[in-house]
């Protein structure tokens, strides 16, 4: 049997055995050892009666051979030695019955003693594991997530002391990771409801100002102006949480087909061209590939395509350019898009969490630049949904998103 790390175990059980037998082995020898004691003290006390029982002997013999005793009483000497014999040994048989009795009962009693003596000191080691265990559990169960049990030893215990450990992190992650969506939903919340409240503000405001009859038509032209500006901020924000509703769902489904992701790239940037150019910015594009067949859901990826593009156009804007690199990617069987944009460097502590869901860089919630800080969750949801990857870097020398995707066989 294996466990984690393609360590070998010996079983429980094959344990639990050969220390049974180990105890069985070393009981035998100490009631070995002890029968060897008894019985040399048992010779001992019989040596002692031997020369006893020798001198009755010889007695009754010369007894017999004395010339002065009359030959018509041979059953004195007889008597005689009887008596002098069974001084020694009355009743002897049922003596001996008992001490046989007496000396198996012991014999058992220190087998099964010794038994159990070993077969515990053997398997103190487990016991205590599984007390260990016993009692990480219950703290788990007690509710305190950072309980964990020591790995030792090699068999089953092992098993499931390393599958509780492994239960218990995925639990806490599970824990962590929903503590940091709650945080991040309020504070996504919080962010809509400022983002709303502001245009909606303005909205009315100017609208209100529409409607007075002392306002020249310039002026009420400029009004309906900004009123305008706003709402489309409104309906900006409100496509940005529909759009997360749609594409950032775990249960989005992808129809694949062949698709020239090389094309795609370059459809988008005509699309966005208005867009770049009311930035006032240059778009410089770079082909080292001609062709990427991808097999992609086709609206997805240009919905993640075009997020990159747009923050890339949106917070561009005051590096006056913008660059769009594709490639071959680092590995064979890979295409690679680079967008980079030169505005503002995005700091190390929003580059960590850019890509989280309800995430937003504080510098973007601006009323002109700002949105809700979906765009790059779903693109990378997207991304990875169709195999690749995303990943970004931000410095002196610009922002950059790289984004790989696997090639169709």
């Amino acid at each position: 049997m294996n466990v984690k790390g393609e360590k070998r175990t010996f079983g429980f059980q094959l344990q639990m055995i050969a220390y049974t037998l180990a105890s069985m082995v070393l009981t035998a020898l100490t009631l070995f050892v002890l029968g060897l004691a008894v019985y040399g003290m048992l010779m001992l006390v019989e040596s002692e009666t031997k020369p006893e029982e020798t001198l009755n002997f010889d007695y009754y013999l010369g007894y017999q051979n004395r010339p002065d005793i009359k030959a018509e009483s041979p059953a004195t000497a007889e008597n005689i030695m009887e008596i002098k014999v069974g001084q020694n040994k009355p009743d002897g048989h049922g003596i001996k019955k008992g001490t046989f009795v007496a000396l198996a009962g012991l014999a058992i009693f220190l087998a099964l003693f010794f038994f159990v003596l070993y077969f515990l000191l053997f398997t103190r080691k487990f016991t205590a594991y599984l007390a260990e265990i016993t009692a990480g559990i219950r703290r788990f169960a007690a509710g305190e997530s950072a309980a964990r049990i020591a790995v030792r030893q090699s068999n089953e215990l092992t098993q499931i002391a390393e599958s509780f450990n492994a239960m218990a992190e995925e639990l806490e992650e599970i824990e962590m990771e929903e503590k940091r969506n709650e945080g991040a939903k309020n504070d996504l919340i919080t962010s809509i409801a400022h983002d709303l409240r502001t245009p909606l503000t303005s909205v009315i405001g100017y609208l209100d100002l529409v409607t007075q009859k002392d306002v020249n038509e310039e002026t009420r032209q400029h009004y309906i102006s900004v009123a305008y500006r706003k709402a489309k901020r409104l309906q900006c924000l409100a496509d940005d949480l529909f759009n997360y509703t749609k594409y950032g769902s775990a249960e989005l489904t992808l129809t694949l087909a062949p698709i020239d992701a090389v094309k795609m790239v370059e459809q988008l940037t005509e699309e966005a061209y208005p867009s770049i150019s009311e930035n006032h910015l240059e778009l410089v594009v770079e082909k080292k590939i001609d062709r990427a067949i991808v097999e992609a859901d086709g609206t997805l990826l240009a919905r993640a395509f075009s997020n990159l593009l747009g923050n890339a156009i949106k917070y561009g804007k005051d590096g006056k350019r913008i660059f769009l690199l594709m490639e071959p990617g680092n590995v064979p069987g890979m295409v690679c898009f680079h967008f980079i944009n030169f505005g503002e460097v995005i700091p190390a502590k929003d580059l960590e969490r850019i890509f989280e869901r309800f995430y937003r860089v504080d510098a973007a919630r601006t009323e002109e630049a700002g949105g809700t800080g979906l765009g790059l969750a779903i693109a990378k949801n997207i991304i990875e949904r169709h195999r690749g990857t995303i990943m970004v870097r931000s410095d002196l020398n610009g922002t950059e998103f790289i984004v790989e995707l696997p090639l169709s066989l």
